[in-house]
């Protein structure tokens, strides 16, 4: 009780403040005729005692608490302790008092806060002797300041530069550390001003908990000042119509269960006005739908809305745009090209809409989708394919421009079509592509979107199945008629990338206790007369060590028959989905661990296996096999480690291949082979090594460097091809050349290549970089985009690019002698160290998003690997014995990783959690 006492106080005095009283002969004044109207939000508490003990165990106050600020303060809440004495005088004082904490805006874009504390009278007496302990304490001094026929006192520890400045007036104290804001409530209080409680006079109405840990009351008119100071300007476009009308004022009881944030309570509002974009929503109910099942977990932001009459809301959406002055004029060019009405044209819509906005670390390029429950889908696809003949001008039959995963992917000829419909909140399609999955109607701004939804729903990479998400979706009222869910471990990117330069510096003073957020939701709710509004703020309970290492923990240890050879290859089961590991191993010895780490079975076959192994669904029945290239034969192993009928299969032609790759073009198990040997002659044969016509083979006239790729640039496949004289080959299924290549970069590389697939050649990219330190981006029409030379420390250095391994960036490796260095895309040095064996290591680079980026590193001459994060941080603080590449995979269920390693005759398996 003591501690928490201690830390009020100092909020009060300044980190170590000290006060004098003064009592002024004016009319008294209750606490919240001091707080002006402009404040952003005030909280109040009249426990603050219980309260504040409750919040200070909070993750997000224990990560505040290592920032250099509230270090400081941490130490000033110790040195009131050490003044006041231990006597009771600050539990008597701040017993069952009224406290506020105003937030406001100061001229310089920055957040600032007032205190108001007004002690009863009787306990004014407790204050003076405190105060008095200060005034005989060397380490403090404070100025006396007249201001409008009033005194302010500014208190401040020796030698600090800024001091806690403050006045008081009616027994009440008002302070902060900016003596403007305390000089704009003298102003209020002379010009006798409508402060906070006259503006926000409905707020006030509303029935209070007296088991809550404190109110919370947010000026709705001032959201979009807040948004102005602290979003860029790119961010604020969009959205600053929502933000400066969606509601007069919000108040919330607060609660503090562990981790926990939760807030509920009112919306105060005009419910004439048709200005306020919540009132677009009165008259609506909700009929529940579950739409979280289809929310991919790569999920950063979803915008849920439920309506149950759409031309009801769609005419007061017109109107709504109206008074505010908003011309949708993509919105009126399309209904007055179609005389469409779009009440009509959304009939066949279950009223629910779930704008989800997807993780990217490039976030003005993010994905973007629109999921839309339908009850009659027949009626969908008539309507848009109604829509798509009246761009066409003709009745012609709308073909997909995909398949994908069995779905028909299509294009829509009408760019920003969501915001066309819904407004700007909904911008962001400049391309719109849409799909069909079972009642759903999926609209995205990309194919690669789509695909994320695709992939997401068939792996149960869903909210609706995530064991993170769920419990946290549960809290949410399904009644709620907008709901905005934020997941922080996907959105920090985006976050930052919108936030003011100013915004940005405080987001680095504070990364800490802000990563600490994982899970936010605000929904509000149509009551007739009001709207109810229900707050949940979710932090994290991981820890990490000090420093950003992460802990593993070992979960099994198997022994195998042989020394293992290769990486791991991590399978799934088909009938239990649960995660096995194929092991290659010395002797041609292949083995199948299971996911409690026992041996399921082990064959020793007849060849050796450079190329890995494959999963593969051979049948195409949903039953996996495992595809293991030999040297001589291609061999297929059934899950039980029996080999598939006409197998094992020589290479025809007697091919001695270099390099297999394995090819599914339209995702439909009809696989190809791509077989190249050491000449750099290419063969193209379906799955039972069948050549097909085209390969005779296709003489490339230089061996490759690397294994062939495939990727699909709108509806064409590419197989794309480096060889040891520099040159890029893309070719088609046919083995023919695209226009524009081979390209001759006239570098030695190692064959490395990012790949940036876009919806046509021309905005699809392609990053090389040669061994001199030459960075070549260009595009798939063969055009060379950029060149940039990266410094070269020394005359050895020698650079390499390394992939990520989920595509989603990549980095760039630096050897200078005995020292590597790691560098981004823009080539800025993000670590380097100087004690592996450069010239015998693998670099494996991982980016799972959000600060969960890894970089493994395999010394072969010791039999190591180092698992370091972006900042060079080694995990577990030492590394791995191993003596191959390792294999990282993530839950997003579980929040886990998982990394397996084989060393000598032996597959571990490790754990750790998100950072």
């Amino acid at each position: 009780m003591k501690k928490f006492l201690i830390t009020l106080l100092v909020i009060l005095v300044g980190g170590g403040a000290f006060f004098t009283w003064y009592q002024f002969q004016n009319q008294e004044r209750s606490t919240w005729d001091f707080v002006p109207s402009t404040a952003l939000a005030v909280y109040e508490s009249e426990h603050i005692v219980e309260d504040w003990n409750l919040f200070s165990q909070q993750p997000i106050w224990q990560n505040l608490i290592n920032t250099p600020a509230f270090s400081a303060f941490d130490s000033s809440l110790k040195s009131l302790d050490s003044i006041s004495g231990s006597n009771g005088m600050l539990q008597q004082l701040t017993q069952q008092q009224n406290f506020l904490l105003s937030f406001h805006l100061s001229s310089k874009n920055e957040m600032d806060w007032l205190l108001y504390f007004q002690p009863e009278l009787k306990q004014s007496g407790q204050l003076l002797k405190i105060l008095e302990l200060y005034k005989q304490h060397p380490n403090y001094q404070h100025e006396v300041q007249a201001y409008q026929d009033m005194e302010i006192e500014t208190i401040k520890k020796a030698g600090d530069q800024q001091g806690f400045s403050y006045f008081v007036s009616d027994r009440a104290f008002v302070g902060s550390f900016s003596p403007v804001l305390v000089e704009d409530v003298i102003r209020h209080l002379k010009n006798k001003k409508a402060g906070f409680k006259d503006k926000q006079w409905g707020l006030f109405e509303v029935p209070k908990f007296d088991q809550d840990q404190g109110n919370l009351y947010v000026n709705g008119e001032k959201l979009g000042a807040l948004t102005k100071s602290f979003g860029s300007k790119e961010f604020r476009k969009p959205h600053h119509q929502l933000l400066d009308n969606l509601l007069e004022g919000l108040y919330l009881d607060l609660y503090f269960p562990q981790g926990e944030i939760i807030g509920t309570g009112s919306i105060f509002m005009d419910t004439t006005n048709q200005q306020q974009y919540l009132n677009t929503f009165r008259g609506q109910t909700v009929k529940h739908r579950d739409v979280f099942q289809y929310i991919p977990n790569q999920t950063a932001f979803l915008l849920k809305t439920a309506i149950s009459d759409m031309p009801q809301w769609q005419g007061k959406l017109e109107k709504f745009w109206k008074e505010n002055e908003y011309e949708n004029s993509l919105r009126q060019q399309m209904l007055f090209r179609l005389s469409l009405d779009v009440a009509d044209w959304l009939s066949w819509s279950s009223g629910h809409l779930a704008l989800a906005t997807l993780e990217s670390q490039k976030p003005q390029q993010a994905d973007k989708l629109l999921i839309m429950p339908t009850d009659n889908l027949p009626l969908a696809k008539e309507k848009f394919a109604w829509l798509e003949q009246q761009h066409t001008e003709g009745d012609q039959e709308i073909k997909p421009v995909e398949f994908y995963e069995s779905h028909e992917i299509y294009a829509l000829h009408w760019n920003e079509f969501p915001m066309r419909l819904f407004g700007p909140s909904y911008q962001g399609f400049e391309k719109v592509y849409y799909t069909f999955h079972e009642q759903v109607v999926v609209i995205a701004n990309s194919i690669h979107g789509l695909h994320q939804f695709i992939n997401a729903y068939q792996l149960e990479n869903t909210w609706g199945k995530s064991l993170r998400h769920e419990p946290f979706i549960a809290q949410i009222n399904e009644n709620d008629q907008l709901t905005f869910i934020v997941d922080f471990t996907k959105s920090w990117s985006i976050i930052k990338a919108h936030l003011s330069t100013n915004a940005n510096k405080i987001y680095q003073d504070y990364a800490l206790p802000l990563r600490s957020l994982e899970l936010f939701a605000l929904g509000i709710q149509n009551q007739g007369k009001h709207f109810s509004s229900n707050l949940i703020l979710k932090q994290s309970q991981q820890s990490t060590l000090q420093g950003g290492q992460q802990l593993m923990s070992l979960s099994s240890n198997t022994n195998l028959s042989q020394v293992a050879m290769a990486k791991p290859l991590v399978v799934k089961n088909h009938q239990s989905k649960q995660s096995e590991v194929l092991v290659l191993e010395d002797s041609s010895f292949v083995e199948l661990v299971s996911a409690e780490g026992n041996v399921l079975w082990k064959k020793q076959l007849d060849d050796q296996f450079p190329f890995g192994s494959e999963q593969i669904d051979f049948y195409r029945n949903g039953y996996l096999q495992y595809l293991l290239p030999g040297q001589e034969r291609l061999f297929l192993i059934d899950r039980n480690g029996n080999p598939v009928k006409d197998f094992p299969k020589k290479y025809p032609r007697g091919i001695s291949p270099q390099f297999v790759s394995i090819f599914d073009y339209d995702l439909n198990r009809n696989y190809r082979l791509c077989l190249a040997d050491s000449t750099g002659s290419l063969w193209m044969t379906d799955k039972n090594l069948s050549p097909l016509s085209g390969w005779k083979p296709k003489k490339l006239g230089s061996p490759l460097v690397a294994p062939p790729r495939h990727l699909r640039v709108g509806t064409k496949d590419c197989i794309l091809l480096c060889t040891l004289n520099g040159k890029i080959h893309l070719l088609n299924r046919k083995g023919e050349s695209y226009r524009g290549f081979p390209i001759q970069l006239n570098q030695e590389f190692d064959g490395a290549i990012f790949l940036e697939a876009g919806t046509n050649f021309k905005n699809s990219q392609a990053h090389v970089i040669g061994k001199e330190g030459l960075l070549i981006t260009f595009d798939l029409s063969g055009k060379i985009l950029h060149k940039n030379q990266l410094y070269k420390p020394l005359k050895e250095s020698r650079f390499s690019l390394v992939p990520d391994l989920l595509n989603n960036d990549f980095l760039i490796l630096r050897h200078d002698l005995t020292q590597v260095s790691f560098l981004n895309e823009e080539g800025r040095l993000l670590f380097e160290k100087d004690y592996l064996s450069p010239e015998a290591m693998s670099v494996q680079y991982y980016n799972f998003n959000q600060g969960n980026q890894f970089i493994a590193i395999t010394d072969k001459a010791q039999d190591f690997t180092y698992l370091f994060n972006k900042n060079g941080i080694l995990t577990n603080g030492q590394p791995i014995d191993s003596s191959a590449p390792i294999a990282l995979t993530f839950s997003p269920r579980q929040q886990q990783f998982t990394l397996y390693n084989v060393y000598q005759q032996y597959l571990k398996k490790w754990e750790f959690y998100q950072n």
